[in-house]
């Protein structure tokens, strides 16, 4: 194992792996054990440079491993996902191939369907129209006009096939409740026009008494109002003027309080400013003090400035397992 570490040898090599063997259930494990018993069965002396050496180089040999692997794992997934995404690009060309064939051989019976259908709801749609004509709101003249327009409809077999009969009951019944409605309206009007006559007589001598009085009425009703209006406007126009004052003195303190909590709010910012850049540049100073200490402390073991930077590196970007450094 110590002529493995100064050579330069592997723990493990890419060509000496099957990806699709190593990434099977359980593949991994005896691959894992391996590079454990080798990184593990390295003795070094760490009071020596030497051994310090050794150990810092198998450490990366673990980690380099690591990148190794993952990275074969990461490939083996991409073509995986390459593989499955043709197959269902193949998918979505056989549901729409088959779904347009599907309405492509369908399309004369639905087409057929959707013709029939459209047949028999204008053929009910006119039947409604029938029925709902039967029920026809007005006067008289308006009635008659109904009446007329139900006896003119034609119920021929062009125009209902299948439906005439039902088509020929529902005149039927249209024009006997036209019928009914245009003799009652008639009744009515007339008897509304006699009573109109006999009103309007009354009317004529109510209004004749109800003008002589209405102007006396109005002439006192107009001084009433016209003091009413004076008093009123007096009033409004005192409301107005303490309303103005009091809309003037509530701005004024809306204002002041504004511009107190303006300045209050921009005193916090400026405070919350300074103190996250005072803690910032506190936190970086500390973390760059902890850094030169330890490389202090490592270039301490006989490793060069640089190899002791190499080290802090790592262990800082987590390539050291089991070390970190205390902020």
């Amino acid at each position: 194992m110590k002529d493995m570490v100064e050579t330069g040898t592997e723990l493990v090599t890419q060509e000496a792996l099957t990806p699709a063997i190593v990434f099977a259930p359980g593949g991994v494990d005896p691959l894992l054990a391996e590079i454990a018993s080798k990184a593990r069965s390295h003795c070094a002396d760490v009071s020596t440079a030497k051994g310090r050496k050794e150990i810092a180089s198998i450490a990366h040999k673990v980690a380099r491993s690591k990148t190794l692997l993952d990275g074969m794992g990461k490939d083996l997934v991409a073509e995986w996902k390459a593989k499955a995404s043709a197959v269902d690009e193949e998918r979505r060309k056989i549901r729409t191939f088959l779904d347009e064939l599907k309405d492509e051989v369908r399309r004369p019976l639905t087409e057929y369907e959707d013709s029939e259908k459209t047949r028999v709801d204008n053929i009910r749609a006119t039947i409604e129209q029938i029925n709902d004509a039967a029920f026809a709101e007005g006067d008289s003249s308006a009635l008659r006009d109904a009446l007329n327009n139900a006896r003119s409809i034609v119920i021929d077999e062009d125009i209902f096939a299948e439906f005439q009969a039902e088509a020929a009951l529902a005149k039927e019944r249209c024009i006997n409740r036209l019928t009914d409605s245009l003799a009652a309206a008639e009744a009515r009007e007339a008897e509304e026009r006699r009573i109109a006559e006999e009103a309007a007589a009354a009317e004529a001598a109510r209004r004749e008494k109800e003008e002589a009085d209405a102007k006396a009425r109005a002439e006192r009703a107009a001084a009433e109002e016209a003091e009413r209006r004076r008093k009123w406007e007096a009033e409004a126009a005192e409301r107005e003027r303490v309303a103005a004052e009091k809309a003037k003195h509530e701005a004024e303190r809306a204002a002041i309080e504004a511009q107190r909590k303006a300045d209050e709010e921009k005193e916090r910012a400026r405070q919350a400013a300074e103190l996250a850049e005072a803690r910032r540049v506190a936190n970086q100073e500390h973390r760059r003090t902890v850094n030169r200490e330890a490389m202090t402390a490592i270039q301490a073991t006989g490793v060069t400035e640089d190899q002791a930077k190499a080290i802090v590196l790592a262990i800082i970007n987590g390539d050291v397992p089991h070390v970190t450094l205390a902020y």
